[in-house]
């Protein structure tokens, strides 16, 4: 993924970061530099153990109306990328064949877990200053 975005000349920056250790409650937080004419975030994140199951967001503003926005939550997506077959978030790899389109929650036991609770939410806090 990130030798893909690293192709697309409208993607400014791609950082890693590490993930939450099972049981995977907890949280992570990382700085994003922005600007007027970069000011777009994504992200996009595995749910382990499933193969591919993912949350994540895409371009998200934080300079709307000639402002920066000062913070807002929001929940991330829940998506199936629709590339395995396994009947459960813990099923070994299951290639699906051909690869199905990435969509919300499809098969029930991805269905039943998004009903439990959402995956996670982002919140985007502006923490800096303009500069210039």
């Amino acid at each position: 993924l990130v030798v893909e975005l690293g192709r697309n000349s409208q993607v400014t920056h791609v950082a890693v970061a590490p993930g939450v250790p099972a049981p995977a409650i907890g949280s992570r937080s990382f700085d994003v530099d922005v600007t007027q004419l970069g000011h777009r975030i994504s992200l996009v994140t595995m749910l382990a153990p499933s193969p591919d199951w993912f949350v994540g967001f895409a371009d998200r503003a934080t300079f709307v109306g000639g402002q920066w926005i000062d913070s807002v939550t929001f929940p991330l997506g829940n998506y199936d990328a629709g590339t395995d077959s396994g009947s459960a978030f813990t099923s070994g790899n299951s290639d699906t064949q051909p690869h199905q389109p990435i969509s919300g929650p499809d098969d029930a036991a991805f269905a039943a877990a998004v009903a439990q609770n959402p995956f996670g939410t982002v919140t985007i806090t502006k923490i800096g200053t303009e500069i210039g």
